[in-house]
């Protein structure tokens, strides 16, 4: 317990009358198993709480004469509210494993089997002097439990550390160890044991081409990482630029802190062309259906008929300039040398007849 807690009492909640019934066939069914006893003088006292257990969906009908979803309840499971005394508690910093690596542990056999806890909160007897600190109060008395409840803060860590009995398992434990392989093959080829992808971000998407594959191999060397930080890598690639910028010396800040990041690794890099990468080539050229769609509008066909053939623009015409040139030895001032040497450039290229401008072609056709 922490040093300064105080003990809390608190007292009984009201339940609903309907679910007495329940409380106290838990309530016997404890006391026969020898779980909890009566005590009357404990500092601590915790309430009651009753959850349904749900169980699947079923479809029901409303007052309205709807078809609605609802979960099915099956039953009651009486809980105690242990949040005082869990407050109170000395926390266990446990390391819990990650149930991934528990499930790789798995692989590579050929039997499996599973093994469920039943009754596993109610098995590890608890010390005679905080048997009290577990008291809990319901309309049928207050009791204290003889055995680890759940709901306790630091149950779950208790639980992990027992072990089974090694007579029990002293001939499992002494199989000869399985020889194992650097990786996984079929017919001299990999087979994918995991996948991982990501959307990219707007910024993301206006990268170029190496930046992308790049970014596709720092981003899964960040999310494999407990797997592979201390094995040789091979990265499979198609597009054979990459294996060039680890060692490129003059790269965009982004790339060389990428490479820097990637230097933590045992990286070796092999060209895979596009078409025999059938797994993930595809996805990455996948047109997205959604870009560029226009919407769709309705033509206005009512135009008056005095504005039919009319038509204005506030621009200049193009040839402006060289038939100013020719009908009146005009040039636009302004111009810088380099615009003049272009002008004279293209303008012999015309032939002036008034009142027409005639472009004279490369085939000195008119």
């Amino acid at each position: 317990m922490e040093e300064d807690y105080k003990p809390a009492v608190q007292r009984q909640r009201w339940v609903n009358p309907k679910i007495h019934e329940v409380i106290k066939k838990e309530v016997i069914k404890l006391l026969d198993a020898g779980m909890i006893y009566l005590i009357s003088d404990s500092p601590w006292v915790s309430p009651i709480h009753c959850v349904p257990k749900k169980g699947g969906i079923t479809i029901v009908e409303n007052e309205n004469n709807e078809l609605i979803p609802t979960r099915l309840v099956t039953g009651w499971r009486v809980c105690i509210d242990y949040r005082k005394l869990n407050d109170a508690t000395r926390k266990d910093h446990f390391p819990f494993p990650f149930m991934d690596q528990m499930l790789e542990r798995l692989t590579g056999n050929e039997l499996y089997c599973f093994l469920d806890g039943f009754f596993g909160y109610f098995q590890i007897l608890i010390n005679l002097a905080d048997q009290e600190k577990t008291t809990f109060t319901c309309p049928y008395g207050t009791f204290a439990y003889r055995r680890m409840p759940f709901g306790l803060c630091n149950a779950p860590g208790i639980f992990q550390r027992l072990e089974v009995d090694h007579a029990k398992v002293d001939v499992i434990a002494k199989l000869p160890p399985q020889t194992t392989v650097k990786g996984q093959r079929k017919m001299k080829h990999f087979q994918p044991i995991h996948y991982a992808s990501k959307t990219m971000t707007e910024a993301q998407t206006h990268y170029t081409t190496t930046e992308k594959e790049m970014l596709v191999v720092v981003y899964a060397f960040k999310f494999f990482r407990p797997y592979i930080v201390l094995s040789k890598s091979i990265v499979y690639t198609d597009h054979s630029a990459f294996k060039y910028l680890l060692s490129k010396q003059d790269a965009k800040p982004r790339l060389i802190r990428w490479v820097l990041l990637l230097q933590e690794f045992d990286i070796i890099i092999h060209d895979k062309k596009g078409m025999e990468n059938l797994a993930a080539d595809p996805l990455s050229i996948l047109e997205n259906p959604h870009k560029d769609v226009l919407e769709n509008k309705d033509i206005n066909a009512n135009f008056p008929l005095k504005t039919l053939g009319k038509f204005s623009s506030g621009s200049t015409l193009w040839f402006s300039d060289f038939l100013n040139f020719y009908a009146r030895n005009f040039i636009v001032k302004g111009m810088s040398s380099q615009q003049k040497k272009k002008f004279f450039k293209d303008v012999k290229h015309y032939f002036w007849d008034d009142p027409y401008l005639f472009r004279i072609c490369a085939d000195q056709i008119l």
